[in-house]
């Protein structure tokens, strides 16, 4: 299934917490594939701490990485691909 790019938000924040797979390019160039929730606040180190990724028009969404058992930041714009019973294609 083909999803735009400007409806992935809304795709993720309906998850209600169930665990993604994800697909995107980070800064450096290389792909990587991360199993990830949204919503978790047990292992948060301050509890007054604002993300940068809450910042108006910015495309970064934070998200638990269940491999590496911390908070990870996630550009939305570099997504190719985002599974969750069904796999989700992104297009521009």
């Amino acid at each position: 299934m083909v999803i735009k790019r400007v409806k992935l938000p809304a795709l993720i924040s309906s998850l209600g917490g169930r665990f993604f797979s994800v697909g995107f390019w980070k800064k450096d160039g290389t792909y990587r594939n991360m199993c990830a929730r949204v919503g978790v606040k047990q292992y948060r180190r301050t509890k007054d701490a604002i993300s940068p990724a809450k910042k108006l028009n910015n495309p970064y969404i934070v998200v638990w990485d269940k491999v590496k058992k911390d908070y990870r930041m996630v550009n939305l714009e570099t997504v190719d691909r985002i599974k969750c019973g069904r796999v989700y294609h992104i297009e521009e």
